[in-house]
């Protein structure tokens, strides 16, 4: 009987296991059939999260391959504050690899408005120092990898090439405008946490990371450097408050350098301020004086009104336009044409204008490209002050003849003048060889084009751009001096002045402009302060390309 009791309790034990395990199992079955992806999807969300995996951002490039931009590895870094501010160890030092003062993760956690998460701080950290961090063992402390944009050249490309934010989007420049090409796509997988939020495992990507394309640009990195360093040290001796130069190879419409000062540091943030920031060559349009000339008298080539040895009166030297009155400086008496432009005489050039109609002036100038965009397409692009011709009458055109009444920038300007240097023809500024251009246009005779190039040739040779000279090579250019405009008319002390110039090669014609805003020592004209600009930068340029003159002068000259 006693062995019975034994046994019976023995089976009511089994059965009661049997039956656990029958209701497990249906358990199970249910579940696998009815609920798995409920469940699945629960345990997912919980201790999965969908992480963000950075692209890098395609390089900047200059025509020769030389490094311009370049993203290289960065972290941010970020704590769970509930978790990291219990331990409060080695805050001291953690603040010192951050750059920051003491009290400041303290300050930053309690200011913080989520226990989850938050950023410590903005900057982004070297990977050396990153490691230094880590290497702390904060709990609650973790790192996400970012890229940082550096820029070698620095400040000698800072217009051009732009900078970007902190989320690695363009900003301006290069940066800008060719945004979607350089950042390709962030990709995305899906990571699992263990319970204490470190990341134990990660699935396949769920979209694909596009890495950002490279870009190729025309300009020389060389030209750059030097344009900048002389612009900048000009400035300083000449006392001027900003200044822009701009080279363009005219055979393809290339910019080979494009330099403003003051500039800024793409590196560093502290140098960000509107007035150094801005691409003045490009934003800023003056009034552009005598370099404005040739232009006109082009107009009344092409007209036939005049030939470049037809004879103007200009005595006595003074002319009276409304209640401005305009000289030359000295009587030159009757001269011709070609040395109107010589002598740089605004008495000379404004009676030219007298034998052209309004519409024929303004005419001339909007087919070089003033008041029109130039194709390079860098952002921020002004087309200038283009005078409406139902306003136009005798006054204003005379005024117009010497560059006064109309503004343009420094690209329009250099764009206009490798005309001269392409026997007619336009053709839109590139910034990269892959840009879709128009078509070149030619927009005067290849005989006006050669007749005012040698004009222009003779204005260096023996006129106003004598201090452009350059041995061996037979530049030609025109000098311009603006007064500059007040709000009560024209200063009689503040001046814009400008060379616009042309160097022929063996291979190609580079068109140089250079513009230095209120010179206030050392001279205050284009013929003394921003023609030996040309000159100096001109011979480096002939030293780093190794350029050589032309066999002969035959591809700058033409009939006459």
């Amino acid at each position: 009987m006693r062995g019975f009791k034994v046994n019976f309790r023995i089976l009511i034990a089994q059965f009661c296991c049997i039956l656990f395990g029958l209701v497990l199992v249906l358990r199970m079955i249910q579940i696998n059939f009815n609920q798995s992806d409920f469940l699945v999807e629960k345990g997912i969300n919980q201790y999965g999260q969908l992480k963000t995996i950075p692209t890098k951002r395609g390089k900047i490039y200059d025509r020769n391959g030389e490094l311009l931009a370049i993203s290289a590895e960065a972290y941010s870094v970020f704590v769970r504050p509930s978790v990291f501010k219990k331990n409060p160890h080695n805050w001291n030092r953690l603040e010192s690899y951050l750059g920051q003062t003491a009290g400041y993760i303290e300050k930053r956690i309690n200011n913080t408005q989520s226990d989850k998460f938050t950023y410590l701080q903005p900057r982004l950290l070297a990977p050396q120092t990153m490691q230094q961090i880590m290497d702390l063992e904060l709990k609650g402390l973790g790192k996400e990898l970012r890229y940082q944009r550096f820029y070698p050249q620095r400040e000698a490309l800072a217009h051009l090439i732009g900078y970007t934010n902190d989320e690695h989007v363009g900003q301006e420049g290069i940066e800008l405008i060719f945004d979607d090409y350089l950042s390709g796509k962030n990709g995305k997988k899906k990571v699992f946490l263990d319970a204490k939020g470190r990341e134990i495992a990660s699935s396949d990507m769920i979209v694909p990371m596009v890495p950002g394309k490279d870009l190729f640009l025309t300009v020389d990195h060389r030209a750059q450097f030097y344009s900048n360093e002389i612009l900048i040290e000009s400035l300083k001796f000449h006392e001027a408050d900003s200044g822009s130069i701009m080279i363009i190879d005219s055979g393809t419409g290339e910019i080979i350098a494009m330099v403003n000062a003051p500039t800024f540091n793409p590196n560093s943030r502290a140098t960000f301020e509107a007035y150094r920031v801005r691409n003045r060559a490009v934003t800023d349009s003056y009034e552009p004086g005598s370099t404005l000339k040739p232009f006109v008298i082009a107009a009344a080539l092409e007209n036939r009104v005049l030939n470049p040895l037809s004879k103007i009166n200009t005595s006595p030297g003074l002319l009276t336009i409304g209640n401005w009155k305009i000289g030359d400086g000295r009587d030159h008496g009757i001269i011709t044409v070609e040395q109107i432009l010589e002598k740089s005489s605004n008495v000379g050039v404004a009676k030219i204008s007298d034998r052209l109609t309004g519409d024929g002036v303004l005419g001339i100038l909007g087919r070089f490209g003033f008041g029109e965009y130039t194709g390079a397409m860098l952002p921020g692009e002004s087309t200038g002050h283009f005078p409406e011709q139902r306003r136009m009458n005798f006054l204003k055109k005379r005024s117009l003849s010497f560059g006064y009444g109309i503004s343009v920038t420094t690209a329009q300007l250099a764009r206009a003048y490798s005309v001269f240097a392409n026997h007619g023809y336009l053709k839109d500024l590139k910034i990269t060889k892959d840009l879709i251009s128009r078509e070149a246009a030619q927009i005067v005779s290849r005989k006006t084009s050669n007749q005012i190039l040698n004009m222009l040739k003779k204005a260096v040779l023996q006129g106003t751009g004598k201090l452009a000279r350059i041995d061996s090579f037979d530049v030609s250019g025109k000098t311009g001096t603006v007064r500059k405009a007040k709000a009560d008319g024209y200063s009689n002390e503040e001046h814009t002045v400008f060379f616009a110039g042309i160097l022929p090669t063996k291979t190609t014609n580079y068109v140089c402009v250079v513009v230095i805003d209120n010179p206030r020592v050392n001279g205050s004209t284009g013929g003394n302060v921003a023609a030996p600009i040309f000159s100096k930068l001109m011979r480096e340029l002939i030293r780093t390309f190794a350029l050589e003159p032309p066999y002969n002068s035959s591809n700058l000259q033409g009939e006459i």
